[in-house]
C-alpha cells in the first residue's frame, strides 16, 4: 500500500481550491460565543452581534445563491428548555435568531454548518 503525503492540495493553477465532485463536504462551519465572536471557524470571516439572540456571520467565500442548507444548534449548557432558531441565508452571510421557550430573544453560544455550492 502507498501513502500520499502533502501539505497543500490546490487546483491546476496552483492557487484555487480543489473542486469537490460527487461529495458534499461542509462549505462553512463555526463555533461562536453569545456575542458573535468566533471561537473557531472555516470559511467564516467575521461575526456581528445584531442584538439579543441575533447574529450574522459573513462567509469568506460566497455561496452560489440563497438555496443552501444551514444547520444551527446552541450549546447544551445554555439550555433551560426548547429553543427556536430561525435562520436567514444570503449568498454571503448566515443570520440566526435565537429564541427562548417564550419566543423572546435570548443570547446563545451558536454552532453552525453550511452545505451547498460555492459561487
Amino acid at each position: 500500500m502507498s501513502d500520499i503525503r502533502v501539505d497543500t492540495i490546490s487546483a491546476a493553477n496552483g492557487t484555487d481550491p480543489v473542486t469537490l465532485t460527487k461529495q458534499s463536504a461542509a462549505k462553512a462551519w463555526l463555533d461562536a460565543n453569545n456575542d458573535a465572536t468566533l471561537n473557531d471557524s472555516f470559511n467564516i470571516s467575521s461575526g456581528t452581534d445584531n442584538g439579543t439572540g441575533n447574529y450574522t456571520h459573513t462567509l469568506t467565500n460566497a455561496m452560489s445563491g440563497i438555496y443552501y442548507s444551514q444547520q444551527c444548534t446552541v450549546k447544551a449548557a445554555e439550555l433551560s428548555g426548547t429553543r427556536d432558531l430561525a435562520k436567514v441565508a444570503t449568498a454571503i452571510s448566515v443570520t440566526v435568531f435565537a429564541r427562548a421557550d417564550s419566543y423572546s430573544a435570548q443570547d446563545q453560544v451558536v454552532f453552525e454548518t453550511v452545505h451547498g455550492d460555492l459561487a
